[in-house]
């Protein structure tokens, strides 16, 4: 069942914005059709070190937070005595199917298609003072990423950037779980939402956003 039902409000093609920065975990046809990518808080580079390391290597004492034009965030993952209780976890696997209209009850036609099972779990968020988990006042979270195929000729699609909406956030936790056939229907209709079977799926560029479209994790 999915946490949200995703319309097209819901999903948004991003067009024309800028793709996030390029990262190892870039679409490759080649790799296996599941993955699972632990998403770390987001750090700008340190340009001018300040100290050293007891080995003598150059570093920033204070660690800078992301700022994608909106600012850093300032939601933080829970630690004790300086280990990370939290967590943020995207579950990526790409499915087969003979009967598209049997996956789900979009309207599709019966034939065979390829999609991708999108899932995001996160727990222990807390808001900006360290402390309160984020509840309901905490709404508006986004997964933002590229969606990226190959066809079965070969034939790489341009990649599609898209937004989903998290769930409503209780007890510092996070939820998403979607398709790529409800996305995709959405935002361009049926016919495309159809990817035939032997097209290779991923994502690429994941990124999680707090409510004020500040980058959190990555």
């Amino acid at each position: 069942m999915l946490v949200r039902t995703l319309t097209a409000i819901a999903v948004t093609v991003v067009v024309g914005a800028a793709p996030a920065a390029a990262n190892e975990n870039a679409f490759d046809p080649s790799k296996t059709k599941k993955e699972t990518r632990n998403l770390k808080r987001a750090y700008e580079g340190c340009e001018t070190p300040d100290t050293t390391t007891p080995g003598g290597l150059p570093v920033c004492s204070e660690l800078c937070f992301e700022d994608n034009g909106n600012g850093p965030s300032d939601y933080q993952y829970e630690d004790k005595k300086g280990k990370p209780k939290a967590s943020c976890v995207v579950k990526i696997s790409q499915k087969s199917a003979k009967d598209c209209s049997k996956v789900a009850d979009l309207g599709l036609p019966a034939v065979g298609c390829e999609y991708l099972v999108i899932c995001l779990t996160c727990k222990g968020i807390l808001k900006s003072d360290g402390v309160a988990p984020i509840d309901f006042s905490d709404d508006g979270w986004t997964l933002r990423f590229d969606f990226a195929a190959a066809l079965p000729d070969g034939t790489r699609m341009p990649t599609i950037p898209l937004t989903l909406i998290a769930s409503t956030p209780k007890d510092g936790q996070l939820n998403l779980k979607t398709t790529s056939l409800e996305t995709m229907q959405a935002l361009f209709g049926t016919d495309a939402s159809i990817l035939p079977v032997g097209s290779i799926l991923g994502v690429e560029n994941i990124e999680l956003s707090d409510p004020l479209g500040r980058t959190f994790a990555k």
